[in-house]
């Protein structure tokens, strides 16, 4: 961008030319044009050092001029997960924006979307909400429709975090609508993503087929790893394919579009959330040791950022690893973090998912009344939002720990002195595989009571045969002795 003076066009910088100390309000439009063409292509990382120069400059440009260039720079800092940078910015600039009247703030819906887009990453949801809605009501020219699809997407995903999945859908479904309008591809398969992924929530796992294959037709016109539209969109595929059980589909998609384990195409500010569902989703195959290496990320990442929310997916699929490791209180312990902390951050879907996914843990640590209790809580939730999936889920843990009411096996008074020492150097994990082993059950429904893989069990099961000096369920069985009652 060239300094822009009288009524002279503004001429360009020689490449690596510094810009001027004193910007004019010709150039500082140029760089915020510029700049935001970037941020629509998904070319944020191009443009943050002329943003830096642009910030340490004075603009004579008027308020609102000034307020957009902070918004852009503040946007981009955010985008590209430097908080430290943005956070502060970003404070600073929603002060100047409300402070705009609406006349001239309608004027410019593009700021106020970009505003809303950088406090949803800084987990501000209802100051996201509220200039996002701004933008949205501002922004009702035809020259506006491409904005307008860019603020429904952002209160789609509000919508969908805050549990309103019926705004949720509408949203999306107006913002693939527009972006059709517009000519816009990749804005059309963020929003298809976005509507299909609302849909297995509000719908369930009976529809969780059908909603992946809307999320995957839309992303099948994108190449993979075309900038962050494309990335965001894969993102929420692997997440259905997730949730309707499809792990390993859930893995190769992230680590398709993602650029690999570490994600390294995927936004920063969202990225220690993707990389714990990549966990999740190596447990569930049976690799815990994948899963440890891409959680250790997780927390990194999490750590560099430090939001709430981002720490919240982290501890839960933290959790999910030590339950599978038999660490019950310690998994219970992040369990309550995570739930906590969406609760707090205003998410009663994935409250409402915490909480059903620590149940297994609560009645192993506290026993089944309080696991029940939680099951209860997390159903009331998730009906109240209309999340069929997560109201599914709840009763089907219930009904497994329901089925599942006695305590893991102690030695019984007639097993032998040397089987009763023995037991005693069994985890925690190994113990409950050899009761359910003993009293009958094969390795998949063990599999299936204590969520682990079939592999798992195995494991589990060798271990136990080595430590008790046994060889088979039969033997195992007439070592510990009769069962327990019930």
């Amino acid at each position: 961008p060239l300094r822009g003076g009288g009524g002279h066009r503004p001429q360009q910088q020689p490449r690596g030319q510094p810009l001027p100390a004193v910007l004019s309000p010709e150039a500082t439009e140029l760089i915020y044009e510029y700049g935001l063409v970037h941020v629509l292509r998904g070319t944020h990382d191009r443009i943050r050092p002329l943003l830096r120069e642009a910030a340490r400059a004075r603009t004579e440009a008027g308020p609102s001029a000034s307020a957009a260039l902070g918004v852009l720079i503040a946007f981009c800092d955010v985008f590209s997960g430097d908080i430290a940078r943005g956070a502060p910015e970003v404070t600073r600039c929603a002060a100047l924006v409300d402070a705009l009247p609406d006349g001239v703030a309608g004027h410019t819906p593009d700021v106020l979307a970009l505003l809303g887009c950088a406090e949803l990453y800084l987990e501000r949801f209802p100051d996201a909400r509220r200039h996002l809605q701004r933008g949205l009501d501002a922004a009702t020219g035809g020259a506006q429709k491409h904005i307008r699809a860019h603020q429904l997407l952002g209160l789609t995903m509000i919508d969908q975090w805050a549990g309103r999945l019926d705004w949720a859908e509408r949203r999306a479904a107006e913002a693939e609508e527009l972006a059709r309008a517009v000519g816009a591809p990749d804005v059309v398969t963020l929003a298809t993503a976005m509507r299909a992924m609302t849909l297995v929530w509000a719908r369930g796992r009976r529809y969780a087929s059908e909603a992946v294959a809307l999320a995957a037709r839309a992303v099948d016109v994108v190449a993979l790893g075309r900038g962050w539209w494309a990335t965001s969109a894969i993102s929420l595929l692997a997440h259905a394919q997730l949730l309707g059980g499809d792990a390993t589909g859930c893995l190769r998609t992230l680590r398709d579009g993602g650029g690999g384990d570490g994600l390294p195409q995927v936004q920063p500010a969202f990225r220690p959330s993707l990389l714990a569902l990549m966990a999740t989703a190596a447990l569930a195959g049976g690799d815990a040791v994948g899963a440890e290496r891409l959680l250790a990320d997780a927390e990194a990442d999490a750590g560099r950022l430090g939001l709430p929310l981002q720490w919240a997916c982290v501890h839960r699929a933290g959790a999910q690893l030590r339950s599978a490791r038999g660490e019950h209180a310690g998994a219970l312990e992040l369990f309550e973090r995570a739930a906590e902390a969406f609760r707090g951050g205003g998410l009663p879907v994935q409250h409402a998912w915490t909480l059903i996914a620590s149940a297994p843990a609560t009645a192993l640590v506290r026993g089944p009344g309080a696991a029940l209790d939680v099951l209860d809580r997390a159903e009331s939730m998730a009906r109240a939002c209309g999340a069929a999936l997560a109201v599914e889920e709840a009763e089907r843990v219930r009904a497994r720990l329901s089925a599942d009411t006695r305590p893991a096996l102690s030695p019984h008074p007639s097993a032998g002195p040397r089987v009763a020492d023995l037991w005693s150097a069994l985890s925690e994990r190994e113990r409950e595989v050899a009761d359910l082993a003993a009293a009958g059950l094969r390795s998949r429904q063990i599999a299936e009571r204590l969520f682990l893989s079939h592999r798992t069990v195995d494991s589990h099961l060798g271990s136990a045969y080595r430590k008790l000096g046994v060889s088979s369920r039969t033997a195992l069985a007439r070592a510990l002795g009769p069962a327990v009652p019930g």
